[in-house]
C-alpha cells in the first residue's frame, strides 16, 4: 500500500493538474490530497471492526477496484499532444469537458503554446533529448526540486501517521481511555 501511495501520489498530482481547467487546479489537487487521508481515516475505523486476517484482504480489493476505475480514465490530452496525436487529444478533452464543449479547439491551441514555449525553454537551458542522464540528475531543475520534496516527505513520514493507522487499535485497546478500542 505505501508503495503504491508513494508511487501513484504524485501521478495523480500531475494528471490533475494536466486534465484540470487553471482555475480548478488547486482545489482538485487539494480535493484529491484530503481523499486520500479520508481514506486512511475510513481504514483505520475498519480495522476496528474487521478481524486482523481479513484486513489485507479487505486493503487488496480496494487496490484492485482502482486499477479497474484507471482503466476507465481517459489519457491526458497534454500527453497525447507531446506524442504528436492531436485526434486522440481532442477526444480525450471532449470525454473530459462533455461533448456540448465549445472551447475545444481554444484548449488544444493554449496547450499546444505551452508545449512549444516548454521545448525551446528547454532548448535554451540546454537540456534537449540529447542530454545524459546523469546530466539530467546533475541539473538543478531536477536536484533542487527532488530535495525539496524529499525533506518534505520525510517529515510528513517522520509525523506518524502511518504508524497510527497500522498500530492505532492496539495502542488505544492498552490505553484504558473509556472508549472500546
Amino acid at each position: 500500500g505505501c508503495i503504491g501511495l508513494g508511487l501513484g501520489g504524485m501521478t495523480a498530482i500531475v494528471y490533475l493538474n494536466e486534465i484540470g481547467i487553471v482555475a480548478l487546479r488547486g482545489p482538485l489537487v487539494g480535493a484529491s490530497q484530503t481523499s486520500i487521508y479520508l481514506g486512511l481515516l475510513a481504514y483505520t475505523a475498519l480495522s476496528t471492526k474487521i478481524p486482523v486476517q481479513y484486513l489485507s484482504l479487505a486493503m487488496a480489493s480496494n487496490s484492485f477496484l482502482v486499477f479497474l476505475c484507471l482503466l476507465l480514465i481517459p489519457e491526458s490530452p497534454q500527453w497525447l499532444l507531446r506524442r504528436g496525436m492531436e485526434a486522440e487529444a481532442r477526444a480525450s478533452l471532449l470525454l473530459l469537458r462533455g461533448p456540448g464543449y465549445r472551447g475545444v479547439e481554444a484548449e488544444m491551441s493554449e496547450v499546444k503554446n505551452c508545449l512549444k514555449a516548454s521545448e525551446a525553454l528547454q532548448g535554451s537551458a540546454g537540456l534537449g533529448s540529447d542530454q545524459s542522464l546523469t546530466q539530467s540528475l546533475g541539473a538543478r531543475t531536477f536536484s533542487r526540486p527532488l530535495a525539496t520534496f524529499t525533506v518534505i516527505f520525510f517529515l510528513v513520514g517522520c509525523s506518524g501517521s502511518d504508524t497510527m493507522v497500522f498500530y492505532g487499535p492496539s495502542i488505544f485497546s492498552q490505553l484504558k481511555v473509556g472508549i472500546s478500542p
